[in-house]
């Protein structure tokens, strides 16, 4: 009778047992909260690695070293121009007889314009001053001197002979005169129209008086 009883005991206990552990293989996991003091994990630093120089290549004394990566620039010699520098204020020479005559034709235009614009006597009206001058301009020179005061005009005598001065121009479309005046240098532009040849513009030279 006790063994019986023993076998169903131990019987017993172990379906006890195994219903146990059923229990706990269904249960779910149970989450483990992070703790409040832990870090977030810190990525290794690299180690650094040690790097041995080269050798610089020996330099003598005295010299300097210059890299082989960069260009030298050939020596330049200094060209010296051809010619004799032109002086801006020489007379221009006449290729021809034809041209020496337009040149003397220019040159007395010249003259003639810078007399009548010279600043006159104060008894001369500033029309009687206007009458004079007009005749000399050239249509766009009309519209730009028109209205000048002649007392404002810086000289009043011409003191010598006009020059015809060299010009990139053709000798036809434009010449420059130099004309010398009691207040210095001017230079004188001038045209030839079919109404003859006009004065376009009169500036004084820069360089002050010679």
């Amino acid at each position: 009778m006790r063994r019986y009883l023993g076998s169903l005991v131990l019987a017993a206990v172990v379906l006890v047992a195994l219903w146990f552990l059923q229990q706990r293989d269904d249960a779910p996991p149970v989450p483990v909260q992070p703790s409040a003091t832990s870090s977030a994990p810190t990525a290794a630093a690299p180690v650094p690695v040690p790097v041995t120089p080269t050798p610089a290549a020996a330099t003598p004394t005295g010299t300097t070293s210059t890299s082989s990566s960069t260009p030298q620039a050939p020596a330049v010699n200094p060209v010296e121009p051809e010619g004799d520098p032109v002086d801006p204020t020489a007379p221009a020479t006449a290729r021809d007889e034809g041209q020496a005559k337009q040149f003397t034709a220019y040159a007395k235009a010249a003259e003639a314009f810078m007399a009548d614009f010279a600043r006159p006597a104060a008894t001369v009206t500033e029309q009687q001053w206007w009458s004079k001058v007009s005749g000399h301009l050239s249509e766009q020179a009309v519209t730009a001197y028109e209205g000048t005061d002649p007392q404002n005009v810086p000289f009043t005598e011409v003191t010598g002979p006009a020059t015809i001065v060299p010009s990139d121009a053709p000798s036809q479309l434009l010449a420059i005169a130099r004309v010398p005046t009691d207040s210095g240098w001017y230079r004188v532009e001038m045209t030839t129209t079919a109404d003859g040849i006009r004065i376009t513009r009169a500036s004084p030279e820069s360089g002050g008086r010679r």
